[in-house]
């Protein structure tokens, strides 16, 4: 995407003012259907145009005991997803034991079903007993 860390040509956050016509390339175009199809256009337009590099640090961090390996965990599949397919969702929630519901949406599912979203937060807190 033209907006990754590191891509030749990417469109850094110091840099932004000079990439507006380089987002608005055939992979900035694709944003909308790719990530957020079922989100209303002029929305998804919003959420291309505010994406920001991540963090390229994160790659370096250390986890000593990955949480998922002893806590319990849910998993929301958005069968919809263009980003990460739903069948490596599904191996992902398997591989962290997570108790898992599906969903039809993108990838940017808490936007489109806000109210599934909502519905696997409330089965997790009622789940969990506090110590």
């Amino acid at each position: 995407m033209p907006w990754a860390p590191g891509r030749r040509g990417g469109c850094r956050a110091e840099r932004r003012s000079r990439c507006r016509g380089h987002r608005r390339s055939g992979r900035f175009i694709r944003f909308p259907a790719s990530f957020a199809g079922d989100v209303p256009t002029d929305l998804a337009v919003f959420m291309a145009e505010s994406q920001v590099p991540w963090g390229v640090d994160a790659l370096g961090g250390q986890v000593t005991e990955p949480a998922w390996r002893t806590k319990p965990s849910w998993y929301l599949v958005a069968t919809d997803d263009e980003m990460i397919p739903p069948p490596a969702q599904r191996t992902m929630s398997a591989r962290a034991g997570s108790t898992t519901i599906e969903a039809g949406g993108s990838h940017a599912l808490y936007v489109s079903q806000p109210a599934a979203v909502a519905d696997l937060i409330k089965q997790a807190a009622s789940a969990v007993v506090a110590p």
